[in-house]
């Protein structure tokens, strides 16, 4: 048997970046469609843009943070290098090649070589 990948997944409650808080829309990344959050959040610029994307992935959704920035960049073709550029390589093949439907949408989905740790 291989070995186990830990990751930690954030209660919605908390914010991983400190950027966001329940008041400040932490329950909208949760609550809102990837297509609404890419509209709503591009005047907010790259940085809040980048750190939506790390919230949804710390909360074990990386499947919405992949729809965030494919619809980000479909909004956008203009924009995409910069898009793509926020982030490394390997997250970046993540977020915009993997197929939609292998990414969890939520912790109960990741794969059995992931051990999850929750974050109090």
């Amino acid at each position: 048997m291989g070995e186990k990948h830990i990751i930690k997944i954030y209660p919605w409650d908390i914010s991983m970046t400190r950027q966001w808080s329940p008041a400040s829309g932490l329950y909208r990344l949760r609550d809102d469609s990837p297509d609404k959050l890419a509209r709503d959040l591009w005047e907010q610029g790259s940085y809040i843009q980048q750190s939506a994307t790390v919230e949804m992935l710390a909360h074990g959704n990386p499947r919405k943070a992949a729809e965030f920035v494919r619809a980000l960049e479909k909004n956008h073709p203009e924009s995409k290098k910069d898009i793509r550029g926020r982030y490394s390589s390997s997250i970046e093949n993540y977020l915009f090649e993997t197929p939609l439907d292998l990414l969890p949408s939520d912790p109960s989905e990741y794969p059995l070589d992931v051990e999850i740790h929750y974050v109090q």
